[in-house]
């Protein structure tokens, strides 16, 4: 058994090196081929605006259910 790894040795920081950058890209801190200033604000705009949307959305359900009865029975429930 290779008790380097265990201890923290070199071993275990190059194991610890590759995963620290596999997260990191796995997060999108990695290198992107788009690397560009515009395409980095539009993905956080896009991001800002969907989180609103889906938080618009869970924060009007109870009430959309409450008055249900309000709208025609066609209508999308």
């Amino acid at each position: 058994m290779n008790t380097a790894t265990e201890t923290g040795g070199p071993a275990g920081a190059v194991r610890v090196a590759r995963v620290v950058e596999r997260v990191r890209r796995g997060l999108g801190r990695g290198i992107r081929e788009d690397a560009s200033d515009l395409d980095r604000q539009k993905r956080i705009g896009c991001r800002f605006v969907g989180c609103g949307l889906l938080a618009f959305c869970a924060v009007m359900l109870p009430t959309a259910l409450a008055r249900a009865d309000l709208a025609a029975g066609w209508w999308t429930p």
